[in-house]
C-alpha cells in the first residue's frame, strides 16, 4: 500500500515540476522576446530616418510605499512627431536600457522642447531620441532568461527539479 502511495506522489511530484517548469519556461522565453526585440531594433538604428518632434511629457512622480522609508520614482516622458502625415507619440529615449532610459529624456528636455527623433524607417510608430546600444544590464537579463527557459525546458522534460 505505501508504495503505491509513493508513486503517486511521485507523480504529483513530477507534474508539479512540470507546471514550475513551464512557467519558469514561459518566463524565459518573456524576457528573450522582449529583449531580443530591443537588440534587434538597435542593432538597425543607424538608418533610422530623423525627424522633428515635441516634448509633450516630462517629468518624474515620486510615491510612497507607505513605510514612509522608501519612495518610489517613476518617469515620464514622451514626444509627439510626424511622419507622412500621421501623427505618433513615444516615449522610448533610447534602447541602452530596457525600460527606454526615460529619466535621461527628463533631465535633458522638458515640454515644449522641440527635438530630433529618429524613426524605423519601416515601423514609424517605433522612435528613440538618442541612438545608443543596449548596455550590459540588457544583455544580462538575455542571460537569465536563457537560464530560465534551458531550466524550464529542462523540467519539463525530465519532471524533476534537480534536472
Amino acid at each position: 500500500m505505501s508504495a503505491g502511495k509513493g508513486s503517486g506522489e511521485g507523480a504529483g511530484n513530477r507534474l508539479q515540476n512540470r507546471l514550475w517548469g513551464l512557467a519558469a519556461l514561459l518566463v524565459g522565453l518573456a524576457g528573450l522576446g522582449y529583449c531580443g526585440r530591443i537588440m534587434v531594433l538597435a542593432a538597425g538604428q543607424s538608418v533610422w530616418v530623423p525627424v522633428q518632434a515635441t516634448v509633450v511629457q516630462s517629468h518624474s512622480t515620486q510615491r510612497s510605499k507607505g513605510s514612509g522609508f522608501a519612495t518610489h520614482t517613476s518617469a515620464h516622458f514622451a514626444y509627439s512627431y510626424e511622419v507622412d502625415g500621421q501623427v505618433f507619440t513615444s516615449s522610448r529615449y533610447s534602447f541602452w536600457s530596457v525600460g527606454g532610459s526615460k529619466s535621461s529624456g527628463i533631465r535633458h528636455h522638458e515640454v515644449g522642447d522641440s527635438i530630433t527623433v529618429f524613426h524605423h524607417h519601416e515601423r514609424p510608430e517605433i522612435a528613440v531620441v538618442e541612438r545608443e546600444r543596449p548596455s550590459v544590464f540588457v544583455w544580462m537579463i538575455v542571460v537569465f532568461a536563457l537560464v530560465f527557459a534551458v531550466r524550464g525546458a529542462v523540467m519539463i522534460r525530465t519532471g524533476t527539479a534537480a534536472g
